[in-house]
């Protein structure tokens, strides 16, 4: 047997497929996948700031410090990038 058809047997879906499709849509809408792992990716560091400061900082504080923290690095990542490949942009 293919390793495909096992994998279609045991999961109930075929996973080759749907990786395909997957990086189909990751194409169509990469600006929304980023957004959304951006807010996924806030959720636990915001916890982590507020537990760090003192009680006078509300949740919705720590929240927007680290989103800013998150856009000032992707704003790093991307000068970085603009630097080391100008002839890109």
């Amino acid at each position: 047997m293919k390793i495909r058809q096992v994998l279609a047997d045991t999961l109930g879906f075929d996973l080759l497929a749907g990786i395909t499709e997957l990086k189909a849509f990751s194409r169509q809408h990469s600006k929304s996948i980023a957004l959304f792992l951006l807010l996924y990716l806030n959720l636990p560091l915001a916890e982590v700031v507020y537990a760090q400061s003192n009680a006078e900082m509300t949740p919705k504080t720590a929240w927007s410090i680290d989103l800013l923290g998150l856009v000032i690095l992707a704003l790093y990542v991307y000068l970085f990038a603009v630097i080391l490949q100008p002839e890109k942009f």
